[in-house]
Order: structure tokens, then sequence, then C-alpha cells
């Protein structure tokens, strides 16, 4: 990536990919550091902010403003020549026009001052945006500028965004190399908590630590957000010069703040208010009892005119893999540490406490109707009370 940006590699167009918390921005900023040391120039394409509509006028706007960072004297003449093309083919389905126009302007800029070029972040740029980039950088390569791609991949399960007629797919075949980065192996495990806390752990450590992360338990990311926690809760006892934790592994939580808990655990779901304010109900019902998808019904009926909301966000969290739900119902968090990290958050005022109030109302209730008519005279030995599937250890 070095060479690539310095522009003596032999891939002119590379293209990193990876799943979220991998480490792709940490790397690509390694690399640009190390590039810029070198005497290279690195530019960065601002798509988010482009104007225009999503395509070949948000792509223009873009290139214009990352070329007004290149201060030759010849701006004007390629601004000029990117807009007449524009002019010259309004409304006539001219994108290939405009597309050519603007790679010859940047092969003329980097003629003049050699520059790299950084996209990141491709995996959330519009669908339009993305085709034109790249059928840009395919069809029209401009020459003599190095290219880097940061691309986001999907997680394990979802539908992959290298699949062909996705606007990735069109990214990653204008680049001459791809480079994957892989989540950590098992073994590679221990040595990044031993090199985070400076000595070795004890195995029993590393293993909780792992179990705590779920699926993300290879994410170098969300590892060392849990090993920050776990050191700035002081989580950690030395005891005969063996690392041991102070509590259990349900203690285990990602670092910082919820938001940044977030992002870590649900990289690019959009978790609104409401929806987060739910979650934490949740993590907290779901660290004090069994927490059942019949609860989430009776959730409903605690609060009344909410019970489409509550059903809707419970859906919501299962199928983006926030909560997980087995065969007898019961629901979880797919990454324990996700939730322990909501549970340090106070449920809001129409959480936890309405809804301990709830289960033992609805508890109560089923137990009465199940009673004898002689109740509560009849005396029932323990063990024997009515079923009921309402979590009543919750309270």
């Amino acid at each position: 990536m070095v060479e690539t940006l310095s522009g003596v590699g032999h891939a002119r167009t590379l293209a990193l990919t990876g799943v979220a918390g991998v480490g792709r921005t940490a790397a690509l900023k390694e690399a640009w550091g190390i590039a810029t040391g070198d005497g290279a120039k690195v530019m960065r394409l601002a798509w988010e902010s482009a104007e225009g509509e999503p395509g070949v006028p948000a792509l223009v706007h873009a290139l214009c403003q990352m070329l007004v960072g290149i201060r030759d004297g010849r701006l004007p003449v390629r601004i000029t020549e990117i807009r007449r093309a524009e002019l010259r083919t309004a409304g006539r389905d001219g994108d290939l026009t405009v597309l050519s126009t603007m790679s010859r302007m940047l092969a003329d800029a980097a003629h003049y001052v050699p520059f790299a070029l950084v996209i990141d972040d491709c995996e959330r740029m519009p669908a339009p945006t993305a085709s034109a980039l790249g059928l840009m950088l395919r069809a029209f390569r401009p020459a003599g500028l190095p290219v880097v791609m940061a691309y986001g991949s999907e997680a394990p399960g979802h539908s992959g965004s290298e699949a062909p007629g996705h606007p990735g797919a069109e990214l990653l075949a204008a680049a001459d190399r791809v480079l994957d980065l892989v989540p950590l192996a098992e073994d590679d495990v221990p040595a990044l908590v031993e090199q985070w806390l400076g000595r070795p752990a004890e195995p029993e450590v590393v293993q909780a630590v792992m179990r705590s992360l779920g699926p993300l338990e290879g994410n170098p990311q969300a590892l060392l957000s849990v090993l920050g926690a776990l050191v700035g809760d002081a989580g950690l006892l030395e005891l005969d010069g063996r690392i041991l934790l102070v509590s259990g592994q349900d203690a285990l939580r990602l670092g910082g703040t919820v938001a940044e808990a977030c992002r870590v655990a649900c990289p690019g779901l959009p978790l609104e208010e409401a929806v987060l304010a739910r979650t934490v109900v949740f993590a907290h019902l779901s660290g004090a009892a069994e927490f059942r998808l019949s609860d989430v019904q009776d959730m409903g009926r605690w609060t009344p005119g909410k019970a489409v909301t509550v059903a809707q966000i419970a859906d919501w969290l299962v199928t983006h893999r926030v909560l997980t739900v087995d065969r007898a119902g019961v629901l979880a968090f797919a990454v324990p540490a996700f939730a322990a990290a909501l549970r340090t958050t106070p449920p809001p005022s129409l959480g936890l406490p309405a809804s301990h109030a709830g289960i033992v109302t609805s508890a109560v209730g089923l137990a009465v109707s199940a009673a004898p008519r002689d109740w509560p005279n009849t005396w029932w030995p323990l063990g024997s009370w009515p079923r009921t599937r309402t979590p009543l250890a919750c309270c």
C-alpha cells in the first residue's frame, strides 16, 4: 500500500477490503503517514460532501473540489474542460464523455504535480456515484495516478458487497490488486492481549474476553475496546504472578460511550433514539433473567399503544443480528460485551422499572387465573405453582 501511494508499486489501483473493525482505517492511515513522510503527495476524494445528484454530477463536484488542492496554475483549465464537457453533453446521456474528460484532467494534474488519490469508506458511497467512479477507473484509467480505495465488506452471513451487480463489485473490478484484511486468528488473540496488558494473562482471561465478543472475537477493534474497558474499570487482579478477572465474564463490556459501543458492535446500523432506548431495556432484562419472545409481547401490553412498536424493534434487532433467538424463544445479544456496555446506561423512565412492574402484574394475573377457586385458602407445595412463561426471576 505504501508503494502504491508512493507511485512505485506494480499496482496502480489498489483496493483494501475487510469487515468493519478489522483495521482498514488504521492500516490506511499508517500507510498514508509513511508515504507522506517519504515525500509523496496524497489527496483524499471527499465524496461524502459532494453536491449534486448522486452519480456523475456528484463525482464531478467531488473531483473538482479535490483538484483545487493541486496548485500548479492549471486549475482553471481543468475545471473549464470538465464543465464544458458537462454543458456540451447535457440532456444527451453524455456521462461517458464527462468521465473521460475527468480522467484526462486527473492525469494532467498528476503529470505536473505527482500525487496519489485515496478514496475511503467506499461502502457508504451512494450506488450511482460508486458506479460512475468504478466505470471511470476501469474504462478511462487516469494515466500516472495511483489510487487506493478502502472498502468495507459485509459481515459473514450478509449479502456480499462484492456480488455481481452490486456497486461494490464495480469498484473492486477497477482494482489491479485487492488486499483483504482478515480477522485475527485464534492464536493471535493471546499475543494481542499480552501486548496490550504488557504481561501474559491466564488462558481463562483470554477465553472469557473472546466469549464476550461472540462473532466479533477476531475483530481487533472490538478486542481492543474490551481490553481498554477492562483496564479502565480495574477489572484485572494480579495474584501470585497470575492475571485474573475481578468479576465474571458478564462484566466484560465494550469501552467508550454507548454510541461508540454501537459503532463497534453494529457498524453501519442506524440506531435511532427510540430503538436505542428499547435496546437498553432489553439489555437490562436479558441480564437479569431469561428473556423470551413472549415477554416482548407482554411489554407491548404494559405500554398501551406501543405493542407494535416494541415488537417491530425486537424484530428489527433480530433481523440485523443484534439479538439472537434460540428454538425455545429465548432472546440474547449476539455480542455479550455489547449488552454489558448497554447495561452501564440507566434504562429510560418507561423502561426497566415499568417493565418489572408489568412482569409482576402479568405473572400474578396468570397465576391467579390458573389457581383453584378456593385460592388463596388452598395450600400449594413449593414448586407446584401454576407455571407461567413470564420471567419472575427478573424482579
